[in-house]
């Protein structure tokens, strides 16, 4: 639209200033950031659209694609700019890297099935107490057990059919070694 501005001093006296035509601009639709392992894709990309991907609300340098392989752990977003320099930022998405084969193998853990209808066994071979807590995408604790091994093993079914399907956060602890495992309840 058109706009002016109208003054009026102390006096009464009056002035408009010149015509000036504003264009409002859309906003670009919303990226929503798709995760496979490592991997974080912008699952509704646009050729049109400038990327920038951020680290716990700091920008990664040269990460402007609209796929990037997180290095690190941490919550991701990425901000869609348009040629108007219109900008949205994604929802943030948690990646949790750890060593995931070199722990499995150290204990002979096996978590089964996964993905699940909720109900899935936890089994390994540990010498110390084991923590395991399962927490949801926004990092809401659903629970945590203490687990003394017995002998060496531990073996337990989990039963999560009462919470929504989803993604949840699956970490074990013993001694100094943890590892967090992605659990998929359908």
């Amino acid at each position: 639209g058109s706009f002016t501005v109208r003054v009026t001093d102390a006096t009464g006296c009056t002035g408009t200033s010149d015509s000036v035509n504003v264009i409002v601009h859309p906003l670009p639709v919303q990226p929503i950031i798709l995760i496979n392992a490592t991997l974080l894709t912008v699952s509704n990309a646009n050729s049109a659209l400038n990327y920038q991907w951020l680290l716990n609300g700091e920008i990664i340098s040269a990460a402007t694609s609209p796929e990037y392989q997180a290095q690190e752990s941490g919550l991701y977003t990425v901000r869609a700019t348009d040629i108007n320099g219109c900008s949205q930022i994604s929802e943030p998405v948690a990646v949790l890297l750890s060593k995931v084969a070199e722990f499995s193998e150290k204990f002979s853990l096996k978590i089964y099935p996964n993905p699940s209808n909720g109900i899935f066994t936890i089994s390994g071979l540990f010498k110390n107490t084991v923590e395991i807590s399962l927490s949801n995408l926004s990092g809401e604790n659903q629970f945590t057990y203490m687990m003394e091994p017995d002998g060496e093993r531990i073996f337990k079914t989990v039963n999560i059919e009462h919470l929504p399907s989803g993604i949840y956060f699956l970490k074990i602890s013993s001694g100094l070694d943890e590892m967090i495992v992605k659990i998929v309840k359908e």
